[in-house]
């Protein structure tokens, strides 16, 4: 429906049937002349916060949503990112990361992380991109996978103080 203001700033509507313009009903004429309300720094941060959370909550990692909240707690505001894609342009195409911090892009894996070299590997060429360190946070891993990870320059930790002490370096 094309509106046009009426007199004394009243919306109009073009109505069909009869062919002319008629005062719009009270509910959209409310929903029509709603100012915008422009947010604050600390009303923007919150949504932000709350939107991170939504992802977080909502992810299938196991750790996701807890390792979020801890870097919230002692490091706020660090977490700028959660499940998000970002481009890879040494392979043409997007990569999902989990978190993606100030200074850090973090893999969170749960389980053994069997057969998933290669795919920490591109991880870790993305992160070089984007000027970000790249560290793996999996709590479950073997000794011999994460020794095996480390011997390939992959930065892996098993717990979430040392996790923070990586991305606040």
């Amino acid at each position: 429906m094309p509106y046009k203001k009426g007199p004394k700033n009243t919306l109009r509507y073009y109505s069909s049937s009869t062919g002319r313009y008629e005062n719009a009903p009270f509910s959209e004429v409310l929903h029509m002349l709603e100012q915008k309300h422009k947010k604050t720094k600390e009303e923007k941060d919150a949504l932000q916060k709350e939107m991170l959370f939504n992802k977080a909550n909502h992810s299938k990692d196991r750790y996701l949503l807890d390792v979020f909240l801890y870097l919230e707690k002692n490091c706020p505001n660090c977490v700028k990112m959660v499940n998000e894609k970002l481009y890879h342009k040494s392979i043409h195409k997007t990569r999902e990361v989990d978190i993606v911090t100030k200074n850090a892009i973090i893999e969170i894996k749960s389980g053994r992380v069997r057969r998933r070299t290669t795919q920490l590997l591109r991880q870790k060429d993305l992160s070089k991109e984007y000027k970000k360190k790249h560290v793996v946070y999996a709590p479950d891993i073997t000794d011999k996978k994460c020794n095996e990870l480390r011997n390939k320059g992959i930065d892996v930790v098993r717990t979430k103080h040392e996790l923070l002490e990586r991305v606040k370096k």
